[in-house]
């Protein structure tokens, strides 16, 4: 009982450290200026803490390969004006999609202008804001999240539109810092995106399938693993060809089914858990490390065992 428990414990700490997970950043969110007056514009403010090591993506980071960071802001009376803005991001270099994309580290500020109706009535509009980011570090990212963020109501009182805040706050272009561009050769290239058609996701990922059969993993046991389905078929006596042949045919499709099945649950589970990305910052070792890790919790105990049985010979 105490190996199991032993080998428990050191098995998840492998896995613990293996599928560390980046830490959530804190938001707060604010008005400005409150009160307003009915046809002038104000602006709401996003201010992210990042904990270290973890960076959120741009807000112009390329949907296809990442979650771009966004802010939505609705209330009664109100318009959003334009999209969202941020502060300046600093560049990050992707190895798995090998691009370099516009991230936020430590501190990010996000900013959407809102305009007021011309007729709105003198009260307080509750807003509602709604930011959409991803958390990522070097181990891997959490799944896109959405935060819904408390704030002040805004203040709408009767009055002239002050010359100041009649027209849209002028602000950089949305993530002009953070545009994805080609990993060889640097410049302002923008990325060619993936395929998104998902006839020609299929198309290829089945090709791929194609490809690996003849990959000397794979093929040598393609000859193996038709004569057990020979085998099992013939088992019962079965001399006609013809239903022997079904039974291969059958044999072979539950095989097919369950690799199809049993891999589709395995990725579901980690995309979930890690990520759609976070298979690809595991430790291609980790069995070798938990087997290492329970060989040495063995062995420790198998040492200990040998010592307790010689200091009570010693005592006998």
């Amino acid at each position: 009982m105490r190996r199991l428990l032993g080998t428990l414990l050191v098995s998840f700490i492998a896995v613990s450290a293996v599928f560390a997970t980046p830490q959530k950043p804190s938001f707060l969110a604010k008005v400005a200026p409150s009160p307003a007056h009915p046809g002038e514009f104000v602006t709401v403010t996003v201010t992210a803490k990042i904990p270290k090591g973890t960076h959120l993506y741009s807000v112009a980071a390329d949907e296809s390969l990442f979650t771009p960071t966004s802010m939505t802001v609705e209330g009664t009376g109100i318009t959003a004006v334009g999209k969202p803005t941020e502060s300046k991001t600093e560049p990050f270099y992707s190895s798995v999609d090998k691009v370099t994309v516009g991230v936020h580290e430590n501190e990010a500020t996000f900013t959407q202008a809102i305009s007021i109706a011309s007729d709105a009535a003198p009260r307080s509009v509750l807003l509602k804001v709604a930011v959409r980011y991803q958390a990522c570090d070097e181990s891997g990212c959490l799944p896109p999240a959405t935060e819904m963020l408390k704030l002040a109501p805004l203040a709408i009182e009767a009055g002239a539109i002050r010359p100041e805040l009649s027209k849209a706050p002028i602000s950089p272009v949305a993530g002009q810092e953070g545009v994805a561009v080609s990993a060889v050769g640097g410049g302002n290239t923008p990325v060619e995106s993936a395929p998104t058609s998902l006839l020609t996701f299929i198309l290829t990922a089945f090709g791929a399938g194609l490809l690996a059969l003849i990959t000397p993993c794979v093929f040598p046991m393609i000859p193996v693993t038709f004569s057990y389905f020979t085998k099992l078929a013939t088992a019962k006596g079965n001399d006609s060809a013809a239903v022997v042949q079904k039974m291969i045919v059958k044999l072979a499709t539950l095989y097919c089914l369950g690799i199809v099945v049993s891999f589709t649950a395995f990725g579901l589970i980690m995309a979930v858990t890690v990520g759609a990305a976070g298979a690809t910052q595991i430790d291609p070792r980790v069995g070798c490390k938990l087997g290492r890790a329970r060989r040495s919790h063995r062995d420790g105990h198998d040492q200990a065992k040998s010592r307790k049985a010689d200091h009570n010979t010693k005592t006998v």
